[in-house]
C-alpha cells in the first residue's frame, strides 16, 4: 500500500505507520520478509523504510533482529541501512 503512494513524504509517513508490533514473536525469517519489502521503494524512501523497520523490528526483538536479521537482507545497501538504525541502549542491555 505504501509503495503505491506518489509523494516520498507520505509514503515515508506510511512505512512509519507500519504495525510491525503485530509481529511480536514471528521468526527471524518473517522479519526478513517484511524489512525486505523496502525494495518496493526508491532512493531516500528506500533508506527511511530500512531504518525504520530495522530500528522497529530490532527493539521488538531486543535487538536481535540488528544482529541475526539484518545481515540476512540480500543486497548489501539493504543490510548497511537496516544495521544504521540505532537501537535505543536501553534495549541492548
Amino acid at each position: 500500500m505504501c509503495a503505491e503512494l506518489e509523494d516520498q513524504r507520505d509514503a515515508v509517513a506510511c512505512i512509519r505507520g507500519t504495525k510491525a508490533q503485530n509481529l511480536l514473536g514471528a521468526s527471524t525469517a518473517s522479519y526478513v520478509r517484511l524489512v525486505g519489502r523496502c525494495e518496493l521503494f526508491t532512493g531516500a524512501t528506500r533508506t527511511a523504510c530500512y531504518r525504520w523497520l530495522g530500528k522497529a523490528v530490532a527493539v521488538l526483538t531486543d535487538g536481535a533482529f540488528e544482529r541475526e536479521g539484518c545481515p540476512l537482507l540480500e543486497r548489501p545497501g539493504a543490510r548497511r541501512w537496516c544495521l544504521a538504525a540505532p537501537v535505543p541502549s536501553k534495549v541492548r542491555s
